[in-house]
This record gives C-alpha cells, structure tokens and sequence, in this order.
C-alpha cells in the first residue's frame, strides 16, 4: 500500500498510480484510525521524504512499525522508471497565498502613487 502525504495540489498534480491520499495533516489528527486501516506493509511518499518520515514516526508511535519511506520522493520513482499518474497543473497553496499578496502590495504603491500625483500641487 503507497500512502502520498502531500497537499492535495501536489497530489492532484502528479502521484504514482495506484496511491492513496492522505495528506499529512488528516494522518495526524487521525493516526491510530488510519493505522487501524493499513495493511502491515505500508510505504510512505511525499516530495522530500520529510513530510513521509514524519508520518512514519506517527504510524510507528501507534504500533505500525512496519511503514517505510520512498527515498527520492515521486520525483525519483518517476526518474527510476515508476508509473506516474499526471493530472492538471496547480500552484501550491503557499504559492497561491505568495502571489496575492504580493499583487495586494503592488496594488497598494501603485494606488499610492496615483493618490499622491494627484493630490500633488501642480507646479
């Protein structure tokens, strides 16, 4: 069983066929439930491995001590020759969140300066 713990963008963007999803934030409000669920041979994905040793260490800390970790991510499954299941391109929500407010400053001093011309005195 390949349990992909990433953000549901990442997921929806490109997974290894056949995993499941389970973003890290729901395995950790629900860790004995899903450990409960899991079948004795569990790995573990993410991008960096870090978000998956992290659900490791909560899977193991209810008694499935038996979880692993896909060194290198979905990115090195897909380099080793793994199928990939690819879906539509989305921005993280970070990104998304990044984006906005960097479009609320530029706004913002571009509407400064348009205030300030014109409440300037004309020379």
């Amino acid at each position: 069983m390949i349990i992909d713990v990433r953000d549901g963008s990442e997921f929806e963007t490109r997974h290894i066929r056949g995993s499941y999803h389970v973003p890290l934030h729901l395995l950790k409000a629900h860790t004995e439930e899903f450990a409960a669920q899991m079948a004795s041979r569990v790995v573990l994905v993410c991008q960096s491995s870090r978000r998956a040793e992290e659900a490791r260490k909560n899977l193991d800390a209810v008694g499935l001590s038996g979880a692993r970790v896909l060194t290198g991510g979905v990115a090195g499954y897909a380099t080793a020759g793994g199928e990939i299941t690819t879906g539509r391109s989305t921005w993280a929500m970070d990104r998304q969140v990044r984006m906005t407010a960097g479009s609320l400053v530029v706004a913002s001093v571009l509407a400064g300066r348009f205030v300030l011309t014109q409440l300037a005195p004309h020379a």
